[in-house]
């Protein structure tokens, strides 16, 4: 789909951001009138992405496309503005800039008090890479002043960092091991990959947690062993661990440094306990979101994915009372949500709840309007999990209102998709063929068939594992 990146940028800044940026901008068209503002006004104005209203808006001005691109140029400018005031981590690179142009006029005294500050903002903010080219900058100062003994200190300061560095790069290239598995299925591996994960596990930089060089290091080692444990279905391990990493920074600054990690780390720790069936403890967790403070759009967008599809979880899981007006009321705060901001797979997840609390409560025209949003969406290969559940949902409904023209319709293009996608396992494709078979041929569907179709159903969701999406499903009687 064609995409306007100057209004993707306009709807992705806050409102915070927006605000400084006109307070910043002093652009003026010749008639003295704000024409940049006006354009940014006018495309501001469009909630919702429509290429006609957009390019309507830009037919508006006289050169247009200069104007499009200097007004891009100026908001990203204004974006880092705000920034340096705002984030300590572009605050201490400034810093480093700031150095360096310093030594390039030979004041070298006033260059070590910019460097003194990045290293210092750096530091607090766990920033091992700022560091280290502070004090490499540093060194080159040191050699200029002659200090061979400041040059030395530097050389082993660096050789500390690089082995932090190192450390951190095991971790993440154990992770990326992890990542190489097949998320697509929700976590749900063959037994080989299972092996497979085990023996990861014995690798030696997990013998002790408390030997990390840094608090990164030891929250990748307690993020690994917890998705170990939850891709093994072993959810006691993985409870362990993930209260562990959430203890780990809560006693750390890290997480108001890294703030998508920490949510993250309560996000892994919410599952753990609803998935042990420790609900209190779950809920207590996820009002620990609401004491967040949002340092940027995509953490508050974050926030709002992970905790809605949480309680949602939470409350499929638990069998709380079921309250359809205030589920959806969430869900599509969540789904309507800066669109650019909520991660596609988040948005699959919580379509895929407000249709299974839809169809166990048998609410099949409020279901159809969930399954429009889902279908409003991009394709995606990613949680081809819930999409072929969301489909098989689709199918059943559809199918017990006797639409056989609109299940002809959906066996023919989403099956297909996933088929050539080889997304599908053994018991999802033999679905497909039985349904597909039901149907080949008859007018009506009959009351046995729909019987035959809920029993398979249910056996390809019992031979599935038990931490599977479809556990969810209830089917009527």
């Amino acid at each position: 789909m064609k995409k306007d990146h100057l209004w993707e940028l306009i709807h992705t800044i806050t409102p915070t951001e927006k605000a400084y940026f006109k307070k910043q901008s002093n652009i003026h068209s010749s008639n003295g009138e704000f024409v940049y503002l006006k354009l940014f006004d006018d495309l501001n104005s469009i909630l919702k992405f429509d290429l006609r209203k957009i390019e309507l808006v830009y037919e508006s001005y006289h050169q247009a496309s200069r104007l499009k691109n200097y007004l891009y140029e100026l908001i990203l400018s204004s974006l880092e503005g705000y920034a340096s005031n705002n984030n300590k981590v572009i605050q201490s690179k400034r810093n480093l800039v700031y150095a360096k142009i310093l030594f390039e006029k030979g004041l070298l005294y006033k260059a070590k008090k910019n460097i003194e500050k990045c290293l210092e903002q750096s530091i607090d903010n766990y920033d091992y890479y700022t560091q280290l080219e502070a004090i490499s900058f540093r060194k080159k100062i040191y050699t200029v002043e002659l200090n061979v003994a400041e040059v030395k200190k530097s050389i082993e300061k660096e050789e500390e960092i690089f082995a932090t560095i190192n450390e951190i790069n095991k971790y993440e290239h154990v992770m990326a091991s992890i990542s190489s598995f097949s998320f697509s299925k929700g976590n749900i591996l063959s037994n080989v990959e299972k092996k497979q994960l085990l023996v990861l596990e014995k690798n030696e930089i997990f013998k002790d947690a408390e030997k990390c060089k840094s608090i990164l290091a030891k929250s990748l080692h307690y993020r690994i062993l917890t998705l170990i444990g939850t891709m093994t279905n072993d959810m006691n391990k993985s409870l362990k661990y993930s209260y562990l990493r959430f203890k780990a920074l809560e006693h750390s600054n890290y997480k108001d440094v890294d703030q998508l990690n920490y949510i993250n780390t309560l996000n892994n720790l919410i599952y753990a306990y609803i998935e042990t069936k420790h609900y209190k403890e779950a809920e207590l967790i996820l009002g620990v979101f609401t004491s967040i403070k949002p340092q940027t759009a995509s953490v508050a967008a974050r926030i709002i994915a992970r905790k809605t599809a949480n309680e949602l979880r939470l409350i499929l899981t638990s069998g709380q009372p079921f309250n359809y007006k205030y589920c959806n009321t969430m869900a599509m705060d969540c789904a309507n949500y800066q669109n650019n901001l909520i991660r596609l797979d988040e948005k699959i997840e919580v379509v895929y709840f407000m249709i299974t609390f839809c169809f166990n409560n048998m609410l099949y025209k409020e279901a159809k309007n969930w399954f429009s949003t889902y279908h409003l969406l991009p394709k995606s290969e990613v949680r081809i999990d819930i999409q072929c559940y969301l489909f098989l949902l689709h199918l059943y409904i559809q199918y017990s209102k006797k639409d056989l023209i609109f299940v002809n319709y959906l066996l023919k293009n989403e099956q297909t998709l996933l088929l050539e996608k080889k997304q599908l396992n053994e018991q999802e494709t033999r679905i497909f063929d039985f349904i597909q078979n039901q149907i080949s041929g008859k007018a009506v569907p009959s009351s046995i068939d729909l019987k035959k179709i809920k029993t398979t159903l249910k056996l390809l969701i019992q031979n599935n594992s038990n931490i599977s999406i479809a556990r969810f499903i209830i089917f009527p009687d």
